[in-house]
């Protein structure tokens, strides 16, 4: 069943992201190879290639495959969003934040834009820092701007962030684009009062209990005007909120959504791909294994999505929560069809590569 599979995707991928044969072949291997052993080790995907070549001959495959492929990341994006098509009708909410970690003397620290879907963020645009320490605006804007560039500035709902994604540059250039926006805000950043006076954020919103909110009205704060509101959580924390284009009493809700994009590392990481223990370094590498990850989650994704609604829906434990994610359970419908085990192989065989192959159309129009 692997080299059909492998076979199949390759199809799809070279047509959409316009690579060659041999190319399409070694990234679909990468991409059904992470879905089935939820491994990014070069050694551990090697196992799992095509072909009667020995393992160490497919190892130093993907070694030249990450050395040398140049991928259409503007493509890829297309395709992706291709994939989960159907579940992105409405504008969407776009969360901002970075994933960094150590391994190995291997420092990794990526920008990552994601696009919010149900209980997981699924990446579209990212850059590799390739530094320690923070984002500067130039790295957000461009990761937007790609996004309009692509898909056009309607299709944001709201970009959401947190208390790293603040500042006048990045904030103005968000209101100059007329791209709704909610961050949070330091308790300690400087806002106007009413009558011009300037006091820490946090003193604005002392007294609220928890599930209160407080809405203040075009305050001059990170060198913009700009709504603020501030909400007190169930658990006591206090989140203060920079809001353009959106009413106040939906940025709280907006902004619930930004743990979205920490939901979507952790299936990039300890719960899904184990990403953090690949050892790839050098220049461009992870940005190519991250896109090969973001096809394997857009396209669990999409297939527990389908699974859910047509297959049996995912049940709740006594607590309330479901007993997977919508990842999870495309996950292992994948694997069950690698394995030639799932029930009703044949239907959804051609479900899980219908997925793809009317996001390889998508994009060619």
């Amino acid at each position: 069943m692997f080299p059909k599979c492998v076979g199949r995707l390759a199809e799809v991928l070279a047509l959409s992201l316009g690579m060659n044969k041999a190319r399409a072949q070694c990234l679909a291997g990468i991409v059904i190879g992470v879905a089935e052993s939820k491994s990014v080790l070069l050694s551990e995907l090697a196992t799992r290639l095509p072909g009667n070549a020995t393992t160490t001959s497919k190892f130093r495959r993907l070694q030249d495959f990450f050395c040398e492929v140049l991928l259409d990341f503007n493509a890829v994006a297309v395709f992706l969003m291709g994939i989960v098509g159907k579940l992105t009708n409405q504008p969407l909410t776009l969360a901002m934040d970075r994933t960094n970690w150590e391994a190995r003397g291997n420092d990794v620290n990526i920008l990552v834009l994601s696009v919010c879907l149900g209980d997981v963020g699924l990446p579209i645009f990212w850059i590799d820092l390739r530094m320690a320490g923070n984002s500067d605006t130039s790295c957000r804007v461009s990761v937007v701007s790609q996004f309009i560039e692509l898909f056009g500035v309607d299709r944001i709902y709201v970009l959401v962030g947190d208390r790293e994604f603040i500042g006048e540059d990045w904030f103005s250039w968000l209101i100059a684009e007329n791209i709704p926006f909610v961050m949070r805000l330091r308790e300690n950043i400087l806002l106007s009062s009413a009558r011009g006076y300037k006091r820490h954020a946090k003193v604005f919103f002392h007294g609220l209990r928890r599930g209160e909110f407080r809405h203040l009205d075009k305050r001059q704060g990170c060198g913009v005007e700009m709504t603020v509101v501030g909400v007190k959580t169930s658990k006591g924390e206090l989140l203060i909120l920079a809001c353009h284009g959106i009413e106040g009493c939906a940025a709280t809700e907006a902004y619930m959504r930004r743990w979205n994009i920490e939901t979507g590392f952790e299936k990039l990481k300890s719960h899904g791909f184990h990403m953090e223990s690949s050892r790839l370094r050098g220049d461009g590498k992870m940005e190519v294994l991250l896109a090969a990850l973001a096809i394997a989650m857009a396209w669990s994704y999409s297939c527990g999505t389908w699974s859910a609604e047509h297959i049996a829906p995912i049940k709740l434990k006594k607590h309330g929560r479901p007993e997977h994610s919508t990842f999870a359970r495309g996950l292992m419908l994948i694997g069950d069809l690698l394995h030639g085990v799932a029930k009703n192989l044949r239907r959804v065989s051609l479900v899980v590569f219908g997925i793809l192959r009317a996001a390889g159309a998508a994009l060619e129009k």
